[in-house]
């Protein structure tokens, strides 16, 4: 995910995102701005994005964090995995919730 403006900068075309889950509409904002030519406004997404998406992909676990991250943002009821998946350490799941209100997705 951290890479999808460098793909889309390049000429790739849409994105399969595991960050966008819990932000699609910066990826949107990114995804449309490339399009347009846009790449500063591309950029300034990417940015605004960036501490998010290591807090859900830097831990190695990206789907579990991810499903985290919906169910903090309410778009899921419940953040239950199924085996393999473990839920995430506590340190994982402060960050993310430090991530996610310093973006100013949660109170």
């Amino acid at each position: 995910d951290g890479a999808t403006l460098a793909f889309l900068a390049h000429g790739g075309v849409g994105i399969v995102s595991v960050c966008g889950h819990a932000i699609p509409e910066i990826y949107r904002e990114i995804v449309d701005a490339v399009a347009a030519s846009d790449l500063a406004t591309a950029l300034a997404a990417h940015n605004r994005a960036e501490r998010v998406v290591e807090a859900i992909m830097g831990t190695g676990q990206g789907a579990v964090m991810a499903k985290l991250a919906a169910y903090l943002l309410g778009h899921i009821e419940t953040p239950t995995l199924r085996l393999p998946l473990v839920p995430a350490p506590d340190e994982w799941r402060e960050n993310l919730v430090t991530e996610l209100r310093a973006l100013g997705k949660l109170d």
